[in-house]
């Protein structure tokens, strides 16, 4: 009886210990096979979710990729975020990528073809899987891409766009974009990009390693708080109903007030204002590119409670939190030159000189958590 149920047991043991080893991809599609090149790095995407088959048996790893796999993929490399605001782009046909679009323009990680067409089954080359991957390390991640990497030796240089430059020599840099020859040096930049390929980048990419970030609420670039001081942001909606205004001082302290103030009346009062005046100190927590910083805040303090409640001068008023800075993390500080391409359309909606221009002509903030962009004021 006893070996019976040893031997059931270990029965158990054994079918739970198969299940729980990771499938290859060479087992679960039928067109990647063991020993392929690229079975390792497909195998790693597809267990992690990042990237599905194209049919349940399928990977399709030679098939070009589309612009709607890659933001559907870097989607999923986020945690596929909540979507704050739906793009209208006219030409978004299939509803598996159209939170992965609305995503992936708000956040920064592209734009579209114009202002209607995103282009969702067009193909993505080399040079544009790199721009897109770049985008996301440093508005989603919000990590390094500065890169003084040469192109120099490779022998198709001169095809690399002016664009897609930066992006290239970074994801060079890093070991994302290999040549494509074993005997000479290649990019092949505008050539389309594969789905292994892609498999490959995400792989590389995962296992990128940055410093670790230092003591929280240590400084790590004084000179940009020095340029801050004597400067105003402005967070408001375009009719004026609401706003907030932050002002710098030494130091990265700042004081700021928010209003928004509203016709209706009471019994003792004509109008209702929701107000809060803080104060609080900005430091520089790293430097992502030479025109984009992370700032952290210590010490955000508001003067009144919210939820007190008063009647001044026939207004009623009730303290809240600042709006705007309300769930925030982390604040990127954009400076004067900043590439509008390559900012997050949440902020543009924000910030219309960055809407209009090719580059910013003033310093922003945006908030990453909430979406919300600060520009400065003109009376600066």
């Amino acid at each position: 009886m006893k070996r019976c149920i040893v031997a059931t047991f270990l029965s158990i043991v054994l079918v739970l210990s198969v299940m729980l080893i990771p499938a290859s991809a060479a087992g679960r599609f039928t067109d990647v096979k063991s020993g392929d090149w690229y079975e390792t790095f497909v195998t790693n995407v597809a267990e992690k979710g990042l990237m599905n088959g194209t049919s349940a048996n399928t990977f399709s790893p030679k098939k070009t990729l589309t612009r709607a796999e890659l933001v559907q993929t870097l989607y999923a490399m986020a945690g596929k975020p909540r979507v704050i605001r739906e793009t209208s782009f006219e030409d978004l046909k299939q509803d598996w990528y159209k939170d992965a679009v609305s995503w992936a323009t708000s956040a920064g990680v592209t734009q579209g073809l114009d202002w209607k067409t995103f282009g969702p089954s067009n193909s993505v080359t080399r040079e544009q899987a790199a721009t897109f991957l770049r985008a996301y390390n440093e508005n989603v991640e919000v990590h390094n891409t500065i890169s003084d990497r040469s192109l120099d030796s490779y022998r198709d240089k001169a095809l690399v766009a002016d664009w897609s430059a930066p992006s290239l020599r970074w994801a060079v840099d890093k070991g994302l974009v290999k040549s494509t020859s074993a005997t000479s040096l290649l990019l092949e930049p505008r050539r389309s990009i594969t789905r292994a390929e892609l498999a490959v980048m995400l792989t590389n990419y995962e296992k990128l390693t940055y410093p670790e970030p230092k003591e929280a609420g240590e400084n790590l670039y004084p000179e940009i708080l020095q340029d801050l001081a004597g400067r105003s942001f402005v967070f408001a909606s375009g009719a004026g109903a609401w706003g907030n205004v932050l002002s710098v001082k030494d130091n990265g302290e700042f004081e700021g007030y928010y209003r928004d103030t509203d016709a209706m009346g009471g019994e003792g009062y004509d109008a209702t204002r929701a107000f809060c005046n803080y104060t609080g100190t900005f430091y520089v927590k790293k430097k992502v590119s030479d025109t984009a910083y992370v700032l952290g805040i210590r010490d955000l303090k508001m003067k009144n409670t919210p939820g007190e409640s008063f009647i001044q001068d026939r207004i009623l008023m009730t303290a809240t939190a600042p709006y705007g800075l309300d769930n925030v993390d982390d604040l990127y500080l954009y400076l004067p030159g900043k590439t509008t391409a390559d900012l997050p359309e949440d902020y543009k909606t924000w910030d219309r000189s960055a809407a209009e221009t090719s580059s910013l002509p003033n310093y922003g903030l945006y908030n990453i958590n909430a979406g919300y962009g600060w520009y400065e004021s003109s009376e600066n």
